[in-house]
């Protein structure tokens, strides 16, 4: 599973620019592609002809969200630039918040919610899933090669 998903069994807090990064790379991109257009623009005024009419709000197919009350008129500037990504990242990794409420009420039946607290997310993913690396010595020593020979 994601790391999102163990963060927030464990309600660790989700990090905008990492976890963006490894969840959807299309919009971490153009984040990044933002960041550089204010770093390369001089003006304010150069900067909005690079990046268009963007307001703090963000599309997920269904049409327009505000990201802050009344965020489709706040435009997109170089000095809310990042603020405006925090926020839009945020709103992306928790789209599928109503999902995850219910996927958590499953989990929590079975696990209790205080108990997994304690737990980074990094350590329930190794608890719950096992050690992502294999040791071949430690395969070895505990597997019997049982194959039929052509002879028979």
């Amino acid at each position: 599973m994601h790391p999102i998903v163990w963060k927030e069994i464990v309600g660790a807090p989700l990090d905008p620019d990492t976890d963006l990064e490894t969840s959807d790379k299309f919009m971490h991109q153009m984040f990044e592609q933002m960041r550089e257009q204010a770093r390369s623009t001089e003006t304010e005024q150069d900067f909005q002809l690079m990046i268009g009419e963007q307001c703090f709000t963000i599309d997920f197919g269904l049409g327009e969200t505000e990201l802050v009350p009344g965020g489709s008129n706040i435009a997109v500037t170089k000095a809310n630039l990042e603020q405006y990504i925090k926020m839009a990242s945020l709103a992306i990794l928790r789209k599928s918040s109503v999902q995850m409420k219910h996927f958590l009420s499953g989990v929590y039946f079975v696990a209790q919610k205080d108990a997994l607290k304690l737990l980074s997310w990094q350590n329930a993913e190794v608890r719950a899933m096992g050690e992502a690396t294999i040791d071949i010595g430690v395969l070895r020593a505990f597997t019997r090669d049982e194959t039929v020979s052509n002879s028979h």
